[in-house]
């Protein structure tokens, strides 16, 4: 439809171009044959006809006739040679002279039309046309001034329905009816065109110059209205067959009033073409036509002259209405201004059209050169505005003046701009900038181009508002929407968008307010459907100078995607001095990709802002990232994220940090999600590397929490003086694997962080990375600080294939603790649990606190080759699974306490508690049931590891019994090497297949407490009403397979004997596993068959057997297990077998 538009628009006016140069040839070549000897002739309609002589034709009053105070002529023709004058003649009582041409020519004016009174009007109606030449020129009213109508109507009409008409000059109307001014303009059929061809025309100040007619255009003509006091011009093109124009007089200034649904022709100013009525006070221009074309360097100026004007001065407005298109072209320009020396106030600019289009440094502004504010740009388009090619809709206050830039109002239902075009309000002098405000109903296009408001340096004034409303809006090629203060006394605006749709950012476009020497930057905010930037484009807030960041606040419905460098930013840029502002985001989805950035940051002086976001979902990928960042002095801002379905990092980052050399606190990072997953190098960190504090990181996803292949830190470190921050995490499910590593610690100056995770059902930590360089785990440590604790709370908690859980400190500073409290705790596969010190600060504690169990089983078969490829970078200890306590350094190595009714140590699982050079550490096992050591498992607490001092550690066991297998070589021992071996305690209801022994030996599972060249520990085994001695039993190496010794069947029955069982030696298991073994004990079977008949009477527990046509088998016990009360309980695990209960009864072997 525009294209359409424009083709008809350009192919209407070239053929006016070319019949205006047609006209003007006529004229020309009219005047150089002297063929104009009939120019001006009087009709005989008002008085006898005659012709009239020039070149100086003089009309004389009694010509016409005379009405009260106006003066009507009627002419067959009239026109005027250069050269020539036309001297219109009436008394002082006259104020308004019409004339018409009835002949059916149109009259050519190059000449001077002059009326010799005073203070009169004149009305020229011509309905065949009128054409103003080079040389054509007006002087109506004299010195004390008068207007200038010229129209090619068919008649003037007056409000009781008299009419003075060219077309039926002999009509009914009597012109004796006629009293005071006319009321409009009547058309009875399409009205001629009206041109001024290099022509000058001019009236009085305080007069008007009204054109009215079919097209009108001027052709390097001017239409001026001289002198202190403004008037009016105004053209008037219309193309109704029938109707009336209305016409209105106020103060002498007389002005159109078109009829909003009547048909319009089309105005033309081209080739330098102006209206000018730039005055000491008031002057307005008004042009109301279907289409309106300003082209080549045309322009439509109002305002205060220069030298002119008071402080009372107002300009009039500038108004164009147009039904079709309006189009400013070729260097054009519509501007109401108060011009450099010039006191006064500029007045408005009213557009009202379907169409607006600025094309080739075309330029619709409002400005003050001098003392006065600018005026307000008003334009309402129905269907578009379009500018391209260096256009500007602007309003400006010049760097001389002193006063307020005017608003800027747009509305219309598509806005494009392209080509370095803009609309701009801005203030270089002492003033506020305009305000900006944009109403689109469907789409905003800026392509290369910018809408903006400003203070540039040196202005002294608040920067103005940009407010936009519309369906969509896209910027593309660095198009920018952008408030800015260069420098001065003042602040930048703000920026607010409604899209109802979406926003698209492209190629470098931006939003942003910004400062860049002084003062406050404004607020963003942006709420729309969907918001998408991508190929660095970008939404910020900032400062350069003194001053502060303003927010970003954007709500998006559906969705926010950054993708490609793309960012959104509030900081406080290098050398500045100011608060960063905040950015909070509100959206169903928000997405960030490929080095995308959303981030508040300082890099002067002066606190970050903070970043709050609340969506369902939140994807990071490919180096995308947040973060509150401080690179100079300041604290970095808090980041609060909450996705109520999940957040997932895939290689993005998420981060709060104070950089190295910086001055301030990091900030917290906040997480509230359903689940939160961080892969592929993902990083979630809040650090230090200045002289601060890092900040707290705390998570709480309802559902699960899944680091694969990620960092996950809050540490203070190596240049940093400062405390490391707390890591909490609460979810349901907590895993972490393949080398992510989550820290807590510090490096510096400084303690480090605790790490908190709470998983209502579990955690598991498991595998190193793919290189088995750097081990999954929960790391805390200290270099001259108290380390950080690690806690960890859930129903099963597993720590596997080379997993770790490590506390350590390097320095003086104390190591922190681990504490577990599960319903089960396994540990598998060189997963362990370690506290060190390497210097002088003592190793923290490991507290196990397990419900249900504790497995430590297996060992890492790569940790040779780990260790030797990556030497002092393998945070393993040993390749076996265990909890391990060291001292590497000067400070004491720590100590392990395990809590659980049941704690099993399988295939050289360990708890290990040793040091160097000092003492070793405490063991504690409370396990309520039983204590179970296998394959080459080890509870060991060893001083001296160095073969230096120090005296082994305590290990207290409280276990309802401990067990071990006697050549498989798990060992529990208190050894030192030069110091005091230490005490080995045993509180049991029971111990099988381990004994104390002098020294270790791989042939035996041992209890040591040994000194190499020091005094050996000593060990104590406590077992209720039991002789020490008789209580230790040598369990058989060997399993005796007992199916293979008694047959499985029961054969009492026919006349078959049945089979029999004969114990000797120590006489079997005693009746209770709280017994002590008894030699004159006898075994019974204790077992019930589904069939158990006890026999009446009898008491004896031997086992007869009876005869049975059929018998019940009878199935060996194979094994044993713990039942609810924690006591031990024998059971048979052949396939098939039902659950027997223990009873003292003998039973009989009878088939039911």
């Amino acid at each position: 439809m525009r294209e359409k538009t424009i083709k008809i628009t350009q192919s209407y006016y070239l053929s006016k171009l070319k019949l205006i140069l047609a006209l003007s040839s006529a004229i020309i070549t009219t005047s150089a044959n002297n063929v104009l000897a009939q120019n001006i002739t009087i009709d005989g309609t008002l008085s006898p006809a005659q012709t009239l002589n020039g070149p100086i034709y003089i009309i004389p009053q009694l010509v016409g006739q005379t009405v009260g105070s106006n003066l009507f002529h009627s002419f067959g023709s009239f026109s005027l040679d250069s050269r020539e004058i036309a001297n219109f003649q009436s008394g002082s009582d006259i104020r308004n002279i019409f004339s018409r041409v009835t002949g059916g020519s149109p009259s050519f004016i190059n000449g001077l039309i002059f009326t010799q009174s005073a203070s009169v009007n004149l009305f020229f109606v011509n309905p065949s046309g009128i054409i103003f030449g080079p040389n054509a020129r007006l002087d109506v009213g004299g010195s004390t001034r008068g207007s200038f109508v010229a129209t090619t109507a068919d008649a003037l009409v007056w409000s009781n329905g008299s009419q003075f008409s060219a077309t039926n000059p002999g009509g009914t109307s009597s012109l004796l009816t006629i009293v005071g001014d006319p009321s409009g303009f009547l058309s009875v059929q399409r009205p001629q065109s009206i041109f001024a061809i290099g022509s000058t025309l001019n009236v009085y100040q305080g007069q008007s110059l009204l054109l009215l007619g079919g097209d009108i255009g001027l052709f390097n003509s001017r239409l001026l209205v001289n002198g202190i006091e403004g008037g009016r011009i105004e053209l008037g093109a219309t193309a109704a067959e029938s109707g009336t124009i209305e016409l209105t007089t106020k103060n002498n200034i007389l002005s159109l009033d078109f009829p909003q649904d009547s048909l319009r022709a089309d105005v033309l100013l081209t080739n330098g073409s102006s209206l000018d009525v730039s005055a000491g006070n008031g002057g307005s221009i008004a042009i109301n036509a279907k289409n309106i074309d300003i082209l080549e360097q045309s322009n439509l100026a109002a305002g205060i002259a220069p030298g002119l004007g008071d402080v009372n001065s107002q300009a009039g407005d500038v108004t164009l209405n147009a039904t079709g298109v309006i189009r400013v072209s070729d260097q054009s320009m519509i501007i109401n201004y108060t011009d450099l020396f010039a006191t006064g106030n500029a007045g408005n600019i009213n557009i009202i059209t379907d169409n607006l289009h600025l094309t080739n440094n075309a330029v619709i502004t409002n400005r003050t050169f001098g003392q006065g504010n600018a005026g307000n740009l008003i334009i309402k388009a129905n269907q578009s505005i379009s500018l391209d090619n260096t256009s500007v809709i602007g309003n400006t206050v010049d760097v001389r003046a002193a006063g307020n830039g005017g608003d800027i109002s747009i509305t219309t239902s598509s806005l494009s701009l392209s080509n370095n075009s803009g609309v701009i309000t801005f203030s270089s002098g002492r003033g506020n900038a305009g305000n900006l405000m944009i109403n689109v109903n469907e789409n905003i296009s800026l392509d290369n181009a910018r809408i903006a408001s400003g203070i540039e340096a040196g202005a002294v004034g608040q920067g103005g508002d940009i407010s936009i409303s519309t369906g969509s809006l896209s910027l593309n090629n660095n198009a920018g929407i952008g408030a800015f203060f260069e420098d001065g006394n003042g602040n930048a605006g703000n920026i607010t968008i409604n899209a109802r749709k979406d926003i698209f950012l492209d190629s470098q476009s931006s939003i942003e307010s910004t400062t860049i020497l002084a003062g406050n930057s404004g607020d963003v905010r942006i709420s729309t459907g969907s918001l998408l930037l991508t190929n660095t484009a970008s939404i910020s807030a900032a400062t350069f100078g003194t001053g502060n960041a303003g927010n970003v606040i954007i709500d998006a419905r559906e969705s926010i995607f950054l993708d490609s460098q793309s960012r959104i930013a509030s900081s406080v840029q290098e050398l500045a001095r100011g608060q960063g502002g905040d950015i909070k985001i509100t959206t169903n989805s928000l997405s960030l990709s490929n080095s995308a950035a959303l981030f508040t940051t300082t890099l002067g002086q002066g606190n970050s802002g903070k970043i709050n976001i609340a969506t369902n979902s939140l994807d990071i990928t490919n180096n995308a990232i947040i973060s509150s960042i401080t690179l100079g002095q300041g604290n970095a801002g808090n980041i609060i994220i909450n996705a109520r379905e999940g957040i997932s990092l895939d290689g993005g980052f998420i981060l709060s940090a104070v950089n190295t050399e910086s001055v301030g606190q990091g900030g917290d990072i906040g997480i509230i999600t359903e689940s939160l997953s961080l892969t592929n190098n993902a990083i979630l960190s809040s650090s230090t590397l200045g002289q601060g504090n890092a900040g707290n990181l705390m998570i709480n996803a309802h559902g699960f929490v899944l680091f694969d292949r990620s960092n996950i830190s809050s540490s203070a470190l190596d240049t940093a003086v400062g405390d490391g921050g707390d890591i909490s995490i609460t979810t349901g499910s907590f895993s972490i694997s393949n080398g992510t590593q989550l820290f807590a610690s510090t490096l510096g100056r400084g303690d480090a962080g605790n790490i908190y995770i709470s998983a209502s059902e579990a955690v598991n930590i498991s595998g190193t990375d793919a290189n088995k360089r750097f081990s999954s785990g929960l790391f805390t440590s200290t270099s001259t600080g108290k380390g950080g604790d690690i806690v960890v709370n859930t129903n099963l908690f597993r720590l596997s294939d080379s997993a770790v859980l490590d506390a350590r400190t390097v320095n003086e500073g104390n190591g922190g603790n681990i504490t577990v409290n599960a319903n089960s705790l396994e540990v598998l596969n060189g997963g362990q649990l370690i506290t060190t010190t390497l210097g002088r600060g003592n190793a923290g504690k490991i507290t196990v606190n397990a419900t249900e169990k504790v497995i430590v089983n297996g060992n890492d078969a790569s940790f040779n080759d780990r260790v030797a490829q990556f030497s002092g970078n393998v945070a393993n200890v040993d390749a076996a699974s265990g909890l391990f306590v060291r001292s590497d350094g000067l400070g004491s190595a720590g100590d392990i306490e395990v809590n659980s009714p049941f704690v099993l140590l399988d295939n050289g699982g360990r708890f290990i508690a040793e040091s160097r050079s000092v003492n070793g550490g405490d063991i504690s096992v409370n396990a309520g049931n039983a204590l179970l050591l296998r394959r080459g498992s080890q509870i060991s607490t060893t001083a001296g590891t160095a073969q230096a001092g120090g005296n082994g550690g305590n290990i207290n066991i409280n276990a309802g019994f401990v067990i071990a297998l006697p050549n498989e070589n798990s060992n529990i021992t208190a050894n030192a090497f030069s110091g005091t071996g230490g005490q080995v305690q045993i509180n049991t209801q029971g111990i099988f297949g381990i004994e104390p022994r002098l020294n270790d030996s791989i042939n035996s599972s041992d209890i040591t407490a040994s000194s190499t060249t020091g005094i050996n520990g000593e060990i104590i085994i406590n077992t209720p009403n039991v002789d020490p001695t008789q209580g230790l039993t040598n369990l058989p190496g060997d399993i005796v397979n007992t199916a293979s010794l008694v047959d499985s069947g029961c054969t009492a029955f026919g006349d078959k004997t049945g089979s029999q069982f004969t114990v000797t030696g120590r006489g079997g298991l005693p009746t209770s596993p709280d017994d002590v073994l008894n030699g004159d004990a006898v075994w019974s079977d204790t077992r019930l068959t589904v069939a158990a008949k006890p026999q009446n009477g009898s008491t004896s527990r031997v086992n007869t057997p009876q005869k049975s046509s059929n018998a019940i088998a009878i199935v060996p016990a194979t094994g044993w297990v713990f039942n609810n009360k924690g006591e031990v309980t024998l059971v048979s695990q052949v396939a098939k077998a039902n659950a027997f209960n223990f009873d003292s009864n003998h039973v009989a072997c009878v088939k039911p």
